[in-house]
């Protein structure tokens, strides 16, 4: 007896389920979608840029974090020559 209201909830829930996705918009009707890429913006000199700036942005990151820890060393180093020099 519990079984088939089991197995009648389970289909009206795979209904329920159908239903909700027929009445989802497809992804052309999706108003935050690029609908066209300009000329312009297609450019391949555009990409290879973008490309070379994110490597560049990548490198300078780099060097940033190894300056920190480098000065983050040093200061450290200072400390444990000023404990052992001075007792």
């Amino acid at each position: 007896m519990g079984a088939e209201g089991m197995m009648s909830q389970m289909n009206q829930s795979i209904q329920d389920n159908k239903n909700l996705r027929k009445g989802r918009k497809k992804m052309a009707e999706n108003p935050y979608a690029t609908q066209d890429v300009s000329l312009e913006k297609r450019n391949p000199t555009l990409y290879l840029e973008s490309r070379a700036h994110r490597f560049w942005r990548r490198s300078v990151s780099k060097m940033i974090t190894r300056l920190y820890y480098l000065i983050l060393g040093l200061i450290v180093l200072c400390f444990l020559a000023y404990y052992f020099f001075m007792q």
